[in-house]
């Protein structure tokens, strides 16, 4: 759609003028949400004219699927590297399981002040919408490809089993993080006793019960490899 265009700078000095309008709009998104993201706003906090934002896109729409994109990049990193297969190569299925849930969990929390509008926006915007489903999608692929790792010790090696268990913890995250006292039912929970929970229903969904066998059948085969190379 030429409403969402962004068009990217190609000279150095609009690189960095776009840069700072972008840190602007991100940092200006987690204060105020997205009634408070406004051009003139953003405009007087990265200390430019609106034209330096209208070279770049059509509106403010387009301009905050630009924000979500660069204010994005880190929780994508921090995901990727977290979810490295490289990472998780000698440990059992059900550290496997813990590590990448507590990594889903642990490379999102310390972003809510900036996911937590995006995520009420997306509610209301197709385009937003799109962009957040692209970014969970990411997400949902290394962990499916993390999980599928282990077949000997799954209830059920099926990757729409994987996904549903993603969509579970997914979920429970980004409600903590959008609705962080709604939806309490108990006690709150700290960080960690969050991260706990969601462990402990991973285990139970993913991994098969009295998979103590397995766990030491896949440290054998671990260790039989590493012995062949």
């Amino acid at each position: 759609m030429a409403e969402l265009e962004i068009r990217p700078p190609r000279q150095e000095r609009t690189q960095l003028a776009w840069e700072r309008i972008l840190d602007a709009g991100a940092s200006l998104l987690e204060e105020t949400g997205y009634d408070g993201f406004t051009i003139a706003a953003i405009c007087r906090r990265a200390q430019v004219s609106p034209p330096a934002i209208y070279a770049r896109v059509n509106g403010k729409r387009s301009l905050f699927l630009a924000v979500f994109e660069h204010g994005f990049a880190p929780v994508r990193r921090g995901q990727q590297q977290a979810l490295d297969p490289a990472q998780w190569q000698d440990c059992s299925p059900e550290d496997l399981v813990r590590g990448a849930i507590g990594a889903v969990v642990r490379t999102s929390l310390p972003h809510a002040g900036f996911l937590r509008p995006v995520i009420w926006r997306a509610e209301r915007d197709a385009e937003v919408a799109a962009g957040t489903r692209e970014a969970r999608a990411g997400i949902a692929a290394r962990f499916r490809t993390l999980m599928l790792r282990m077949p000997e010790a799954s209830r059920h090696p099926d990757p729409d089993r994987i996904d549903m268990c993603f969509r579970v913890v997914f979920a429970a995250v980004m409600a903590r993080i959008a609705f962080p006292t709604v939806l309490d039912t108990g006690r709150q929970l700290s960080g960690d006793e969050f991260v706990a929970e969601l462990q402990e229903l991973g285990v139970g969904l993913i991994l098969r019960p009295g998979g103590e066998q397995a766990r030491h059948a896949h440290r054998a085969r671990g260790r039989g490899a590493g012995s062949r190379n």
